[in-house]
């Protein structure tokens, strides 16, 4: 689309609405003559995709070892109209660097191709989640004019993280059960070692007594 607006000396024109309905080419004439032109375009809309994610969502949890793969869409723009479709990571938003130029996430492969809308798609791989994959990966999109960005972080969760709590539980059960073992161990033997009050041994008078009393009765 090519727009020819005319302005009058000693004004501005301002759009305040830089949608694709607005993009074109808009001419400034002189007073002498002379014009100049300037195009005008919208910024490219971007959306990141991932399984997992929610949408709209800016995270994504990625259990250790899993494969990932986020998907960066160009919206309602041509694949020609865009100069440069690019990824970054890094450890903070201030402090990023290109995906694929000798950085030390080498194994990460990026691919891109248009999808079935016809628009450009950049799909990022990365084979095995670990720990140090957690970052923020930014995908850039640039149409020459304007430049946009959308970004998400990455948080690798470690695969043994669902056994811990039953482990847990596991281990409590255990020390219970060795604390009842002893303590039921103890008290038994403890009851064997005890005199029987009813077994008192017979004095020797009363022996004497009982065996009188045998003789007479013969």
């Amino acid at each position: 689309m090519q727009a020819k607006t005319k302005v009058q000396p000693n004004q501005s024109l301002m759009l305040t609405n830089t949608d694709r309905s607005l993009e074109g080419i808009y001419t400034c004439f002189f007073t002498n003559g002379d014009s100049a032109d300037i195009k005008v375009k919208a910024r490219p809309d971007l959306v990141i995709e991932s399984d997992g994610m929610t949408p709209g969502g800016m995270s994504l949890n990625v259990v250790e070892g899993d494969r990932v793969v986020i998907i960066c869409r160009v919206k309602n723009e041509k694949p020609e109209n865009i100069v440069s479709l690019n990824w970054f990571v890094g450890a903070d938003l201030d402090n990023l660097e290109v995906i694929g130029f000798g950085n030390t996430r080498d194994y990460i492969t990026v691919n891109q191709t248009n999808n079935a809308e016809g628009f450009l798609t950049s799909r990022l791989t990365i084979p095995s989640a670990s720990f140090n994959d957690r970052a923020y990966y930014m995908c850039q999109a640039n149409n020459g004019i304007a430049s946009a960005e959308v970004n998400i972080l990455i948080r690798i969760k470690d695969k043994l993280a669902a056994l811990w709590p039953f482990l847990g539980i596991v281990g409590e059960v255990v020390i219970l059960c060795t604390i009842i073992f002893i303590y039921e161990k103890r008290r038994s033997k403890s009851d064997f070692e005890e005199p029987n009050q009813n077994d008192e041994p017979k004095s020797p008078s009363t022996s004497a007594k009982a065996q009188e009393v045998r003789q007479r009765n013969k």
